[in-house]
């Protein structure tokens, strides 16, 4: 419209340039909006002039926001108050972004080059990185980083310490469209062979390692697609930032890239490679409950890899996903691998009588200080009987929800074949199960209180994080908190439910937290704090079980008598199995 009207014979236009107030200007107008003195204000109305670039609309908009987020605050004792650092680590408006965005094209050749690539390793880029790609195109690089800090000063980054981070995503995609289409790859080709060197060094930060592989990423399969060696290379780089990456999502993410680098005769050609790339996305698909993906992964296993044991893996997280949607078709598949193993189990000919017998022997062997030798046994080494034991322990763990005699048989067994062949980590959790046998099938809450320190003792020799899930919720939430006071259980209860969220392991999550609630309405803990905790686990990780716990403790937050509170420790234990069995 506007061109129309410029190119008009019969109408008479003005351009009227639009400026943000200067820092004087802004500052009175912070000043008398707030009823402050200007030297009061000064420090705010700085951060907004950097953050607005003066523009009234934005200025009025940014304030709003700061009163919105309680990032301005009125006290009507001391008036107005703010934190100046917390407005600082606001982001820009995208509004402001596109204002200086526009500016990219107005800058020196030098400093927008810098810009550009900058742009190209990513939002938030360490000094160290610049350093390292400063020479990419074979110069000294002596201005890239000096170019940058007038790149700051004109508003479009942020410089804090050895970070660089541009104020807008906007900024950042408009800086690397500045890019001619036909340069990009080249270009960050470029400056990946610059980093390389770099994400092999143990000593070095992670930081170089998930910058390039962020390139690699964006630079594609198809761009290498002819170059096989270099492929492998960014496959392999995928999977190491996928087992460094704290988050599932992006884990998976870097996983499923590293796949597509897989070229030829990857198989055959890359077997370990591409094994291990199938495995880890199975793995961080299921934690972020994409289960459809963990099929198509574990699918591709079962059919490529050269022996059973290279399957395994993916056989254990096939059945964890089966658990989800039926139990009893997860452990079908479990007897059957056992079998496959030479571990032949027939649960329909073990009742509880028999089951019971046996608990008694094992008791008896193990009485007094003979559990000792458990202590003292060898590592276990055998490949098919730690196969057996993984796969027994996960019969153990679905019998022990459903509360049989089966789950106190199969720790049983457990235990016996590790004092043939040796201990490893399922023999702790063998041990734990068959504490919980002996106190609920047996009654000897003494042998069973031994039997749960045993289990303590012999996790330390492992030193393995993923084992406190396993163990402390059958070891401090079903035997100790019964032999010493409630309340003594309750942190060992919360660090395990930390871990197995911090893990994404959804049954384990869920199974703790259900026993740490329980066991804390029981010890007399007030149900809004206990809200906040598990609010704080459901926000680490999202589950459609785990908000049946939530539901249940929000509903019943506003119960205070003792009758009511009584009625809370029943209804949470019964829902507590009745969930668990679910798994």
């Amino acid at each position: 419209m506007l061109k129309q009207l410029e190119a008009s014979d019969f109408v008479n236009m003005t351009k009227i340039a639009l400026h943000g107030f200067e820092l004087e200007s802004l500052s009175e107008m912070v000043s008398e909006a707030l009823c402050l003195p200007r030297r009061k204000t000064r420090s705010l109305a700085e951060v907004v002039h950097q953050k607005t670039l003066g523009v009234p609309l934005f200025v009025v908009e940014f304030l709003d926001a700061l009163l919105t987020e309680n990032l301005l605050v009125h006290n009507t004792a001391t008036g107005w108050g703010w934190d100046v650092d917390s407005i600082d680590l606001k982001k820009i408006s995208s509004g402001v972004a596109e204002l200086l965005a526009c500016k990219l094209e107005q800058l020196p050749d030098e400093v927008l080059s810098a810009v550009k690539i900058l742009s190209v390793l990513g939002t938030h880029v360490d000094r160290g990185v610049l350093e390292v790609v400063k020479s990419y195109d074979a110069s000294d690089g002596s201005k890239l980083i000096p170019s940058l800090y007038t790149a700051q000063r004109e508003g479009l980054l942020d410089i804090a310490g050895p970070t660089f981070t541009f104020m807008h995503d906007t900024i950042k995609r408009a800086a690397f469209d500045l890019i001619p289409e036909a340069d990009r790859i080249p270009l960050m080709l470029r400056i990946v062979a610059c980093l390389l060197p770099y994400c092999t060094q143990d000593e070095q930060s992670d930081s170089y390692l998930l910058t390039t592989v962020d390139i690699i990423n964006r630079i594609g399969s198809q761009a290498v697609s002819k170059n096989l060696g270099q492929s492998r290379v960014f496959a392999q780089l995928n999977l190491e930032a996928g087992k460094k990456s704290a988050n599932f999502t992006t884990s998976s993410d870097y996983f499923e890239a590293g796949i597509t680098f897989l070229q030829g005769d990857y198989w055959n050609d890359q077997y370990e490679l591409a094994l291990s790339l199938f495995e880890s996305a199975a793995a961080a698909n299921y934690s972020t409950g994409r289960h459809d993906q963990v099929a198509i992964h574990t699918n591709k296993v079962f059919a490529m890899a050269k022996n059973f044991e290279d399957k395994f893996k993916s056989h254990c997280l096939y059945i964890n996903v089966l658990a989800i949607g039926n139990t009893e078709k997860a452990m079908e598949q479990i007897y059957y691998l056992l079998k496959s193993l030479g571990e032949d189990i027939n649960p329909n000919a073990i009742n509880a009588p028999m089951a019971i017998v046996d608990f008694s022997s094992l008791k008896q062997m193990l009485g007094g200080a003979r559990k000792d030798v458990l202590l003292q046994l060898p590592p276990m080494t055998d490949r098919k009987k730690l196969m057996s034991m993984k796969l027994m322990a996960m019969l153990a763990l679905y019998y022990n929800q459903q509360m049989t005699h089966l789950s106190g048989y199969i720790s049983c067994k457990m235990i016996r074949m590790s004092i043939q062949h040796g201990h490893c980590e399922d023999t702790v959790f063998a041990l734990s199960v068959f504490a919980g046998t002996t106190m609920n099938y047996l009654s000897d809450t003494n042998e069973a209180s031994s039997l749960a320190k045993c289990a303590i003792s012999m996790s330390r020799l492992y030193k393995s994080e993923q084992l406190i899930p396993r163990i402390y919720s059958r070891i401090y939430g079903a035997v100790l908190c019964f032999t010493q006071p409630m309340a003594t259980a309750l942190p060992p209860l919360l660090k395990a439910c930390r871990i197995a969220f911090a893990r994404g392991n959804s049954e384990q999550s869920i199974f703790n937290t259900t026993i740490y609630v329980t066991r804390s309405l029981q010890s007399g803990k007030k149900i809004p704090v206990l809200l906040d905790e598990v609010k704080a686990f459901a926000l680490q990780h999202v589950s459609d079980g785990f908000s049946v716990v939530f539901r249940f403790l929000h509903c019943h937050s506003q119960l205070t008598s003792n009758y009511c509170h009584l009625a809370i420790r029943r209804r949470i234990n019964l829902i507590t199995w009745a969930y668990c069995s679910s798994f």
